[in-house]
């Protein structure tokens, strides 16, 4: 796939792991029916689902949403003035890592990827969990040139949400707040590492596959 073999040009291009004998480093091995379970989080509009799609098209890995666990109905509080759509209960995250950790069992492996992810007690069974920094000025900036652009296309398909543009309206009156008090604390989570959301999306899908690689070095085979 295309973002596999990105990745293993920028591999080749960091030089990898050097090995005795003077190889060309680290290329990526796929699962191979070796269970393998991360975790992928960080405010909107980091980055941290392009990552995580990038992460698990390198790795031969699942890819579950926490959006696609969203629950309809569910309690939208007003903060604001505008419905909040940041809050843990309004999605399944303990089905989203139930279903993960049936796939890691069965030999496979899982990304899960949400705003909300390690909020869950699944995330503490994750063999890494990725927390993809973003300075909340930054994403106000992005998410307002993505609102600007026909709003958030990751709630297309889900029905009672009410989400797309006005859920970015409210994002832009309440999210910091929101963030800080319910999602910040996810990079203080054990064994968080964190990853610079500034940074390009090539580079910063470097950094994840150099942090999975020390996690997990048996996921990469010597080149």
């Amino acid at each position: 796939m295309r973002a596999a073999a990105r990745a293993r040009r920028m591999d080749r291009e960091r030089g990898g792991a050097e090995d005795p004998g003077g190889g060309s480093g680290m290329d990526i091995a796929g699962m191979g029916g070796r269970g393998f379970l991360a975790g992928v989080a960080g405010p909107y509009c980091s980055g941290k689902t392009t990552l995580a799609s990038g992460l698990a098209a390198a790795l031969g890995a699942e890819l579950l949403h926490l959006d696609r666990f969203w629950i309809p109905g569910c309690e939208k509080p007003l903060v604001a003035g505008h419905p909040s759509r940041e809050r843990p209960h309004q999605h399944d995250g303990t089905a989203m890592w139930r279903e993960a950790r049936a796939l890691r069992n069965s030999g496979r492996g899982v990304f899960c990827e949400g705003l909300l992810a390690f909020l869950y007690p699944g995330a503490g069974e994750a063999d890494i969990l990725l927390f993809v920094d973003l300075p909340p000025r930054e994403a106000e900036r992005r998410r307002a040139a993505r609102a600007a652009a026909g709003g958030n296309s990751v709630w297309e398909g889900l029905p009672g949400t009410g989400a797309g543009q006005a859920g970015d309206a409210g994002w832009l009156a309440n999210g910091r707040r929101e963030w800080e008090l319910w999602d910040a604390p996810q990079a203080c989570h054990p064994g968080a590492v964190a990853l610079d959301g500034t940074m390009l999306p090539d580079a910063l899908l470097g950094a994840a596959l150099d942090a999975v690689r020390a996690s997990r070095p048996d996921l990469f085979i010597q080149g």
